[in-house]
């Protein structure tokens, strides 16, 4: 046994597209403790959640297979109470699945927590130069003006797409198709899995970073899998 590696989602615990992928790439020896940020909440509580005008959105899936779209601030203490449960059950490095960027939170003390958004856009930095050009495929149309404007602001020459994880493979080709062009795709959601990505590099031809791939890969490599 190599360890326990806590695995954070920002939807529920018990959805079928991220943990599969994570437990593939971590192999047999490792453990997965798996939090949902979601995890036990009703139909009315999820709406309360949805976010105002005004505020970054995140597309996350549920346990019975649907999708939702919740408030970036309001994930943040359920976020926290994910981090503090994993601690007390003596879990040392944890990750958070989402490539968003939230409001500060508290990571409690002897948790090791890698965050998504960091470790992927820190991956496209690796991948490629400053002032090459990047395809960034997000979930929703506005998150393309955000996402966009932080990979310009890294320096890199951007095209955005959307295509929802959560719906047709169609969807996921046609919108492939802007990033002919680019050197390096960022599939920008950790609800995107390798049909995805087969289906963006049969679309577009080039070289694609997917998100939870990379996440499973490093939490790996932390924990000494």
């Amino acid at each position: 046994m190599s360890g326990t590696i806590g695995f954070v989602l920002v939807g529920q615990s018990g959805r079928d597209d991220v943990l599969p992928v994570v437990r593939t790439l971590l192999g047999p020896g490792v453990e997965v403790a798996a939090k949902g940020a979601l995890d036990g909440l009703s139909p009315a509580e999820l709406a309360r959640m949805a976010p105002v005008p005004g505020e970054h959105p995140v597309v996350t899936r549920l346990d019975d297979g649907s999708h939702v779209v919740v408030s970036k601030p309001a994930l943040v203490p359920r976020i926290e109470r994910c981090l503090t449960e994993l601690r007390d059950a003596s879990v040392k490095v944890a990750a958070l699945m989402c490539t968003g960027t939230f409001p500060p939170f508290a990571v409690p003390e002897g948790l090791l927590l890698l965050r998504g958004q960091q470790v992927v856009d820190n991956g496209v930095r690796a991948a490629c130069p400053v002032g090459g050009k990047v395809g960034v495929l997000v979930p929703l149309p506005e998150q393309e003006a955000f996402s966009g404007g932080k990979f310009r602001d890294m320096g890199f020459d951007v095209v955005t797409a959307h295509a929802n994880p959560y719906g047709s493979l169609d969807d996921v080709r046609a919108a492939a198709a802007a990033f002919r062009d680019r050197d390096v795709v960022v599939l920008h959601c950790m609800g995107y899995n390798g049909d995805h990505k087969r289906v963006v590099r049969e679309a577009c031809g080039r070289p694609t970073l997917q998100a939870n791939a990379l996440m499973a890969r490093l939490a790996a490599e932390v924990a000494g899998a």
